[in-house]
């Protein structure tokens, strides 16, 4: 916003934090204990055997936290979906709007990379499958993104058990692997309908 620059400037903004990150993440490999190095290396998978009941209750609370004032949004959110012209034409402050959206996304995010590590995918496709089954109404959106999103995990945690029942497989690389594709299915399905 200070640099004036468009969602272009986001994006290389956005992969210049992506080296950043990783070059911070390298050093401490390199630092690490072996001990250390392989729960790092696990953690950078995503798995749920390493969370227990401590984990659950945050993030338990942390939602119960969040949720209302994401409902309360919810028409908000749904007049943005419009475009921020007509979303500023019946009184939403989009900017505000954004902030606060980003920032309860944020907190969720960052609580829930904390207590299981890095899972990718199931942010990105359980909302497009919840806007697909639910449409665009955030009253409707915003909880069926997150029934989807569960379901999405607890699928994700079965078929990992089944490929690999002798070893707790990381539910990061299940969601991964079939994320990507179903991911991109749906950009594309996106991009033919525009």
């Amino acid at each position: 916003r200070m640099q004036g620059g468009g969602i272009q400037s986001l994006v290389l903004f956005g992969v210049a934090l992506v080296f950043a990150f990783n070059a911070l993440t390298a050093v401490i490999q390199f630092t690490s204990s072996p001990e250390a190095l392989q729960q790092l290396v696990f953690w950078t998978m995503g798995s749920l055997s390493r969370a227990g009941w401590g984990a659950v209750a945050l993030l338990g609370a942390i939602v119960a936290l969040v949720l209302p004032f994401s409902m309360l949004a919810a028409r908000q959110l749904t007049a943005l979906r419009l475009g921020e012209d007509r979303a500023a034409s019946v009184g939403v402050d989009v900017q505000r709007l954004r902030f606060l959206a980003l920032l309860r996304v944020s907190l969720l995010s960052a609580i829930a990379v904390a207590c299981v590590g890095v899972v990718g995918f199931v942010g990105l496709v359980g909302p497009h499958i919840a806007r697909l089954l639910l449409g665009e109404d955030h009253r409707r959106f915003l909880p069926g993104s997150i029934l989807v999103g569960a379901l999405l995990m607890s699928l994700a945690a079965t078929l990992a058990k089944l490929l690999s029942p002798s070893s707790a497989m990381p539910v990061g690389i299940v969601t991964a692997l079939i994320g990507v594709p179903v991911f991109l299915s749906l950009m594309l399905r996106r991009g033919a309908r525009s």
